[in-house]
């Protein structure tokens, strides 16, 4: 039997779609990508959220009418996680920041989160805090890109990733390292 799951970049248009490599994983899997008809380029505001959060749930909702197993919100805010969890019934339902802080807690006692621009940090902070991993968190760090900018010279935002990610190791004492924005994907 095959599961399928649908991933949805809640912005408008194909230009941060992420790169993902299925085939390892996806035995069995019909994986497919999908972004919003209308709404914002990206959702680094609280206000290009609250654009795109109904038409993301309309999308969530007919995935699951549709037939599919899943569905992963692919924005590292994990916006409208809690709203698609209440709208849905069979459909299991997951976001990025959520599920990375539960694996790098299994992964490393303490864990560090590169964001791309600092005002990115109290709204994370408080997804973290929410989640319940205040005191597994060793600090953010920032990249000082948004987040069409993270692939316009991909050897200069590897190399703030690392420099930032070092300083989360040395400085900070975290043992693991998460990306904090679904547009690094392929980094």
């Amino acid at each position: 039997m095959t599961r399928k799951i649908l991933n949805i970049v809640p912005v408008k248009g194909q230009g941060l779609l992420p790169r993902m490599e299925t085939d390892a994983f996806a035995q069995d899997t019909e994986i497919n990508t999908v972004t919003l008809e209308r709404g914002p380029s990206h959702v680094e505001y609280h206000y290009y959220e609250a654009l795109m959060l109904v038409d993301m749930l309309h999308v969530i909702k007919k995935a699951e009418n549709d037939g599919y197993d899943a569905a992963v919100i692919s924005c590292f805010y994990d916006p409208g996680l809690a709203e698609a969890r209440e709208i849905t019934q069979r459909l299991v339902v997951a976001a990025p920041c959520e599920a990375a802080v539960h694996i790098a807690s299994t992964l490393g006692h303490r864990f560090s989160i590169i964001v791309g621009r600092r005002k990115w940090i109290p709204q994370m902070n408080d997804t973290v805090v929410r989640y319940g991993f205040k005191d597994r968190l060793a600090s953010f760090k920032s990249v000082d890109l948004g987040v069409p900018e993270f692939h316009q010279d991909e050897q200069e935002t590897i190399r703030r990733f690392i420099e930032v990610g070092t300083e989360a190791v040395d400085k900070d004492e975290a043992e693991v390292v998460i990306l904090g924005c679904t547009a690094a994907s392929g980094f």
